[in-house]
C-alpha cells in the first residue's frame, strides 16, 4: 500500500503536453492564413502586382502543408492521461492492464538545454479498443526531482507504468479465480 502511496505522488507530477506540439503547427498555418488573406486582397485592389501575387500564392501553399502537419500531428501524437487502472487516450479509456510496453522516442529541449518534455510510444495487448502504437508527449514535474539534468525520467515512467500494468493484471486474475 505504501508503495501505492508514492506512485500517486509520482504521478501528480506528469502531464501530457501532446496538444501543444499540434498547436504550433495550428498557430502558423493561421499566421499564413492570413497572410494569404492579406496579399489576395492587395491582387484584387491593384492591378499587375506581381511582388503581391507571388507572396499571396507562396503564403496559400505554406498554409496547406502546414495544415496537413497539423492534422498529421493530432491525428499520429495523442493526448493521454494515466491512473492506477486506466490509461485515457483522448476520450477513450482503456484498462492498464493492455498496456504490453512502453517506449522512449526522444527528448525535447529548450534552447539552454532544459527538458521541454519527452516523447513516448506505448504498445498494447490485443483489445478491440486501441490497435496501433499510440505516440505522446509528457512534461516531468520538478518539484520531487529537483533541477537534475541527469535524472532518468524516462525509465522511472516507464517502470511505474509496468508496475502499475502487472499489478493490475494480477489483480484481474485474483478475481477470475
Amino acid at each position: 500500500m505504501n508503495d501505492h502511496q508514492a506512485i500517486l505522488k509520482v504521478m501528480k507530477e506528469w502531464r501530457c503536453n501532446s496538444k501543444a506540439y499540434a498547436k504550433i503547427y495550428l498557430f502558423a498555418c493561421c499566421v499564413c492564413a492570413f497572410i494569404s488573406l492579406v496579399c489576395g486582397l492587395d491582387v484584387l485592389t491593384k492591378h499587375n502586382e506581381t511582388g503581391s501575387l507571388l507572396f499571396f500564392t507562396s503564403a496559400l501553399i505554406c498554409t496547406f502543408f502546414l495544415f496537413r502537419r497539423y492534422k498529421n500531428k493530432r491525428h499520429n501524437i495523442k493526448q493521454v492521461r494515466f491512473t492506477t487502472k486506466a490509461v485515457y487516450i483522448e476520450k477513450l479509456k482503456l484498462d492498464i492492464s493492455y498496456l504490453k510496453s512502453v517506449e522512449y522516442i526522444r527528448t525535447l529541449k529548450n534552447s539552454d538545454n532544459s527538458i521541454i518534455s519527452i516523447e513516448f510510444s506505448m504498445t498494447f495487448f490485443p483489445n478491440t479498443l486501441v490497435k496501433d502504437n499510440v505516440h505522446f508527449y509528457m512534461e516531468f514535474g520538478k518539484i520531487l526531482f529537483g533541477t537534475s539534468e541527469k535524472y532518468d525520467y524516462q525509465r522511472r515512467f516507464i517502470n511505474v507504468l509496468k508496475v502499475l500494468a502487472k499489478a493490475r493484471r494480477e489483480q484481474l486474475k485474483k478475481h477470475q479465480n
